[in-house]
């Protein structure tokens, strides 16, 4: 469901808004369910805990080597260069 694109009481009900200050260094990373949900040939799922290992190794470097990073440890993962669904990130790194 898009978030913002329509008014909807019931969505709107289970939000709260919410401020979140970023400090030097910080990465906020947006990404949709096809890169946790991808899954290998033995069907085990990347999961946030596979993101969460490329985040770490890969944290010193700029928001694009990192959307990089998750990419090719991704198709690593899956053993394809095809995903089974969208896999869609949006990384912001607080200089």
């Amino acid at each position: 469901m898009s978030i913002g694109m329509f008014e909807n009481v019931q969505f709107a009900e289970q939000m709260e808004e919410q401020k979140i200050y970023f400090k030097q260094g910080d990465l906020l990373l947006l990404y949709s369910d096809g890169i946790t949900e991808a899954t290998n040939p033995e069907n085990l799922m990347f999961d946030v805990a596979g993101l969460k290992t490329v985040i770490t190794q890969s944290a010193h470097e700029s928001s694009e080597m990192i959307i990089g990073q998750i990419n090719s440890s991704l198709h690593r993962f899956v053993k394809s260069e095809e995903l089974q669904d969208d896999a869609t990130m949006v990384a912001i790194k607080m200089k």
